[in-house]
């Protein structure tokens, strides 16, 4: 397993602790579950990938790999916020 240094806030820190003290677990658990349910179990990870496939898959007309890269971008920004 990776390990990762940071530093973080005094609030944040006291927050970990508080709940490693509520859930009787380290606070570095907490954290590596904090960051697991954010990064990796988030409805958003991996959404505007999953959306653009999605739309592409909608559409008939082939001619949306003429977009380019610019217009993409420019309708995930508008619509994924």
């Amino acid at each position: 397993m990776a390990q990762l240094l940071l530093e973080i806030a005094d609030e944040l820190d006291a927050a970990l602790i508080d709940a490693g003290r509520r859930c009787h677990k380290p606070k570095t658990e907490v954290a590596r579950e904090a960051l697991e349910q954010v990064l990796l179990h988030s409805p958003k990870a991996g959404a505007a990938q999953s959306w653009l496939t999605n739309w592409r898959n909608c559409m008939q007309d082939e001619s949306l790999d003429d977009l380019g890269e610019a217009r993409l971008a420019h309708l995930l920004e508008k619509h994924l916020r």
